[in-house]
């Protein structure tokens, strides 16, 4: 029996492999190499969301933000419910301090995955940065009950609470962020919030 090829399937699979090698560049922060590796993938697949997320999160580490927003954008048209597209679409317009446009899309993330903590996180951090610490508080909430060992949550939650001059519960917050820092190991979150703790009196 002939084997027969079909260009279509291999130009899928090379896709495929081109995606996961730019994964692997990423995940060692070599992102200007990752990108070309998702140039390629998409040169083969141009339907590949996951490729156009995924260059579109190292086009953000890099801080090229408006870049790294047009492939979210693209990454969403080919799958409308690509969550985390969602979540990294809104991460980047923080980035850029657009807060209040960032917000529907954290709110679009949760809505597809109703337990998408860091989209909680991120959401909160940003109606913390437009002066809605209620609801910022809400979304933390929702956060730390999804992961309970979430540092970052918790440290956002205590700003807001002291924002809202619930000084007693705030420092709660940033103390219980700061064990979970000491357990974690975490050096650098752990001085950031012992930072925070000094101006409210620890």
């Amino acid at each position: 029996m002939q084997n027969a090829h079909n260009p279509l399937v291999e130009e899928v699979v090379s896709a495929e492999v081109r995606l996961h090698k730019g994964d692997t560049l990423f995940d060692q922060g070599s992102y200007e190499a990752a990108i070309s590796e998702y140039d390629e993938a998409l040169e083969l697949n141009s339907n590949l969301a996951e490729a156009y997320h995924n260059r579109g999160k190292a086009k953000g580490s890099l801080k090229r933000h408006f870049d790294a927003i047009s492939d979210f954008d693209k990454a969403i048209q080919i799958n409308p419910e690509f969550a985390k597209a969602y979540c990294n679409r809104g991460i980047a317009k923080a980035a850029l301090g657009h807060f209040a446009d960032a917000i529907p899309d954290f709110s679009e993330a949760i809505r597809i995955d109703p337990n998408f903590q860091i989209a909680y996180n991120y959401r909160g951090t940003a109606n913390n940065k437009i002066g809605d610490f209620e609801d910022a508080i809400s979304d933390f909430d929702e956060a730390i009950r999804i992961d309970s060992g979430y540092i970052s949550a918790y440290y956002n939650r205590g700003k807001a609470q002291i924002m809202l001059e619930r000084t007693t519960e705030g420092k709660q917050d940033l103390q219980k962020a700061l064990n979970l820092a000491e357990d974690a190991g975490n050096a650098g979150f752990k001085n950031q919030i012992l930072e925070e703790l000094s101006k409210v009196g620890k």
